[in-house]
């Protein structure tokens, strides 16, 4: 017997993952919007290692592991909040990119994020086992600064994968510079997720990027306990 993945969109199970998350999660996320609103700059360290902390345990970015550990409790969130703080004005530079923009996301934008998350991920390599890149870290760090920036956790690509096919005219569509790269894994993210949000902004009046990421781990969350399911009938 094989599990069942969510593989199609529809409006009825984005409204049901909108229902969960308006009960469950819409206000932990705004108070994660409200943390970095009030703390926008990167000026003060308390403040640094609030937000880093905050979102990096809060959204599980699974960053610790990519960190060396030193001494002490907490120790790879300091070492991440510590990075932030000593490269605050680059970080201040790259999110204050982002502050002009709000929805709906477009191509241009999508392009400005992309630029952005780069560069973010390459000032905290110096920190990480072998300069693994914090992919999920940034874009949810982004993303609580500028809720127009996507999220990409596992969760969130894996729900994202099945949902759409990838075509090298993804990448076009989305506004993506160079040639198509997979490689680049925050960036074929956006692509799928650009063409989804594009595809159905005009029939539902809600949709933004902090509901369709909602939506996108609901249904994970959803092929998850499918198969979760298959495997228990199974033993």
């Amino acid at each position: 017997m094989r599990y069942t993945r969510i593989k199609k969109f529809e409006e009825a199970d984005y409204q049901k993952a909108q229902e969960e998350y308006d009960r469950t999660g819409s206000c932990l996320d705004q108070t994660l919007y409200q943390l970095c609103k009030n703390h926008s700059c990167h000026c003060n360290p308390g403040w640094v290692y609030a937000k880093a902390f905050i979102i990096g345990r809060t959204y599980a970015t699974g960053i610790e592991r990519k960190v060396t550990r030193g001494t002490g409790q907490g120790s790879s969130m300091s070492k991440v909040a510590r990075r932030i703080f000593e490269k605050r004005e680059e970080v201040d530079c790259l999110l204050a990119k982002l502050a002009k923009f709000g929805e709906p996301l477009s191509s241009v934008t999508l392009k400005v994020i992309a630029e952005v998350h780069e560069s973010f991920v390459d000032l905290l390599k110096e920190i990480t086992r072998d300069q693994q890149a914090v992919r999920a870290f940034v874009s949810k760090y982004m993303h609580c600064h500028c809720p127009l920036v996507p999220i990409r956790d596992e969760m969130a690509n894996d729900a994202l994968r099945s949902l759409v096919r990838w075509k090298e005219e993804l990448w076009t569509s989305a506004g993506l510079p160079d040639p198509p790269n997979r490689d680049d894994k925050y960036r074929e993210f956006l692509a799928r997720f650009f063409f989804l949000y594009e595809k159905w902004r005009p029939t539902i009046s809600d949709l933004s990027v902090g509901r369709l990421d909602a939506y996108l781990i609901w249904a994970e969350n959803r092929n998850q306990a499918s198969k979760h399911n298959v495997l228990s009938n199974c033993a």
